[in-house]
């Protein structure tokens, strides 16, 4: 007779019933017995939290409501030795940590500090010093001994993918796209507005459609334009016009008159 509580190994996995298949540490079995995982939160026609089924190997507990051992119930994990995947150390109870399959995981401390990274090496941290968290397991050493160590993230990833896309999509119109290149593109429907005490841009610029920028803007480098560069205000006319009335201006001199600038503006 199966007890009410029993601790089993999963040996195989069910997803499309949401369960594993497991053998019990007191019956020595070596087919799996099927079990379903319990579900935290919604689970109905519609809405489910599902969380990703327990690994291989995987120690839990298993429950039997009314002792019938065709309804056994996956309640949890649990470490079975003194190997484990805890990140927490001493002083640290309410770190909240997530290690998935696919080598994603993510990281918040009592302080606030988030760390997200993908298996692809993408991170988005907030905290204090901008760094990715340090995270750690445990493990024995040769005098079995357990030890708490770092992970790295070749350890999580030893073949990470390729850099993959990163979008927002809105339900307006607005899309924000990284491409695995690093080339970022944003579209809008409507005008974009950015506002900043000043800005800096490295390398070519090109801009393409009307833009507006008020304030000083300071260039280090050549501007070339494919159509016609205005005065804002329209006072003095387009840059064709403003050329040619420097390049043939002249000054009133002690002598006369000046000639016109010996260095003209390029067309």
């Amino acid at each position: 007779m199966i007890s009410t509580l029993a601790l089993g190994q999963v040996v195989s996995h069910a997803p499309e019933i949401g369960g594993v298949n497991v053998i019990f540490r007191s019956s020595g079995q070596m087919a799996g017995y099927p079990v379903r995982v319990l579900y935290q939160g919604a689970a109905d026609a519609w809405r489910i939290n599902q969380e990703a089924l327990p690994g291989l190997g995987t120690w839990g507990l298993i429950a039997f409501p009314n002792n019938d051992e065709r309804n056994g119930v996956w309640l949890g994990a649990l470490f079975a030795n003194q190997m484990d995947a805890i990140t927490s150390g001493p002083g640290e109870p309410f770190t909240k940590y997530l290690a998935h399959q696919s080598g994603y995981w993510e990281h918040l401390n009592l302080n606030g500090d988030k760390s997200i990274v993908f298996p692809d090496g993408t991170s988005i941290v907030v905290s204090e010093t901008g760094e990715v968290a340090q995270t750690y397991r445990h493990s024995v050493n040769t005098s079995q001994v357990q030890e708490r160590l770092p992970i790295t993230q070749a350890e999580r990833v030893p073949n990470p993918p390729k850099p993959k896309y990163i979008s927002i999509n809105t339900a307006s119109g607005v899309s924000i796209v990284i491409a695995p290149n690093g080339a970022i593109t944003l579209n809008t429907p409507n005008t974009a507005d950015l506002t900043a005490s000043s800005w800096t841009f490295n390398g070519p610029v090109t801009w393409n459609g009307a833009s507006t920028f008020v304030g000083n803007m300071q260039v280090n480098g050549n501007i070339q334009a494919s159509e016609t560069i205005a005065d804002y205000n329209g006072a003095y006319g387009n840059i064709n016009l403003i050329r040619s009335t420097y390049d043939i201006h002249t000054h009133p001199t002690p002598n006369g008159t000046s000639g016109v600038p010996n260095q003209q503006l390029a067309d």
